[in-house]
C-alpha cells in the first residue's frame, strides 16, 4: 500500500503494477494505492508505478515530497520500502522539487491582507502578465 506525500496531486488511474492487481488507485476519487501482487516467487522484483502532479504553487512552501510504501502480508511482518539512493536502511524516498517560483510577502503581516509597494527606479513593477514569480499576502 501507499498514500502519495499530502503536498501532491495522486493521479488516479496512473497505478500500473508488474505483477498482480490493482484494488485501490485506478477508480476517480482514490487518494491511495493498494496492489495484491500474489505470491513473489524468489529473485522476482515487483514494480509498482503511479503518478503525482506537483500543483504550482506547491502547498505548504514544500521543497520535496516525501514518500514510502509498505509490503504488507500474511507470512511476514510488515516491510517499508527503501530509499536506494541512501545508506541508510528503511528511509523514505525524498524528491526535491525544484523550480519553485519565488514568493513575496510583500508587507510580511500574516493578519494584514490589504499592501502597497513603492516603485523605486531600480524596482521593475511586478505585472499581472509577469510569469517569474508569485505575489503571496496571507
Amino acid at each position: 500500500s501507499d498514500l502519495p506525500d499530502a503536498n501532491s496531486q495522486f493521479v488516479d488511474g496512473s497505478v500500473v503494477t508488474s505483477q498482480g492487481t490493482v484494488t485501490t488507485g485506478n477508480t476517480a476519487g482514490d487518494t491511495s494505492i493498494v496492489v495484491d501482487v500474489g505470491t513473489i516467487a524468489t529473485g522476482i522484483q515487483v514494480v509498482i508505478t503511479y503518478d503525482v502532479i506537483v500543483p504550482d504553487p506547491v502547498p505548504n512552501f514544500a521543497t520535496e515530497l516525501t514518500n514510502q510504501a509498505v509490503l504488507e502480508s500474511n507470512e511476514l511482518p510488515d516491510i517499508v520500502s527503501d530509499d536506494p539512493a541512501t545508506a541508510t536502511d528503511d528511509d523514505a524516498l525524498v524528491t526535491p522539487i525544484i523550480g519553485q517560483r519565488p514568493v513575496i510577502d510583500l508587507n510580511n503581516d500574516p493578519a494584514q491582507t490589504d499592501f502597497s509597494v513603492t516603485y523605486t527606479e531600480d524596482t521593475p513593477p511586478i505585472s499581472a502578465t509577469d510569469t517569474g514569480s508569485n505575489v503571496f499576502d496571507p
